[in-house]
């Protein structure tokens, strides 16, 4: 659960401002305003340039691409507590993805020339956060690796002791509750009958 509290104490929240220090994150929350986006709305469109990262407070967020004979293909669902593009900060290019709101969404958004500033005048922030971005694509890549050499349900097994280390709270030495709202036919690359196969087959 996200904290109501001060810009700062909301920051923390955020795995990619984990190592910072308190001074650091009021520093970061200077630089944030509110972004409040109906459900439909579009937060940026593919090919735009990145001006902006977004840090979801509530509500979902789709990201997906369309290629040139229309077809889409969904990277990210984003739930409270996720930030996108991931390297926004440090590249200077366009949106690779659409970003629409699948709920009413509340988000904390920070300028990328106003962060760039920052950095410049805070150069340990930026190696912290360079730090967190690093395991990031760790993580992508192990991803990747799951989805090229594994069969569907080592996937889902994996996907779910990932998010129990990111979106479960521990009810007992057994049990673990998860509060994403993301059914798991959602995600990319599964449907509701491959969910029920895969579930199927993890259990037995």
């Amino acid at each position: 659960m996200l904290s109501t509290g001060p810009i700062s104490s909301v920051l923390r929240c955020f795995h990619l401002f984990r190592n910072l220090s308190e001074h650091e994150l009021k520093a970061v929350a200077a630089t944030c305003k509110s972004g409040e986006f109906a459900r439909g709305d579009y937060l940026f469109y593919q090919s735009e340039e990145i001006l902006q990262v977004y840090f979801v407070i509530s509500g979902r967020v789709r990201l997906f691409s369309t290629s040139e004979d229309g077809k889409e293909q969904t990277f990210l669902l984003a739930d409270q507590g996720d930030m996108f593009p991931h390297l926004g900060f440090f590249r200077t290019d366009s949106y690779p993805h659409h970003a629409v709101a699948l709920d009413d969404v509340h988000c904390l958004v920070i300028p990328v020339r106003t962060f760039e500033q920052l950095l410049l005048a805070h150069p340990a922030i930026s190696f912290k956060i360079m730090q967190v971005l690093a395991d990031k694509i760790i993580d992508l890549q192990q991803r990747l690796e799951d989805k090229t050499f594994y069969p569907v349900e080592s996937q889902l097994v994996s996907l779910l002791l990932r998010l129990s280390e990111t979106h479960a709270a521990r009810l007992d030495a057994e049990w673990l509750r998860f509060s994403t709202t993301f059914p798991i036919a959602s995600w990319p690359g599964c449907s509701a009958r491959r969910e029920r196969r895969s579930t199927a087959r993890s259990r037995s």
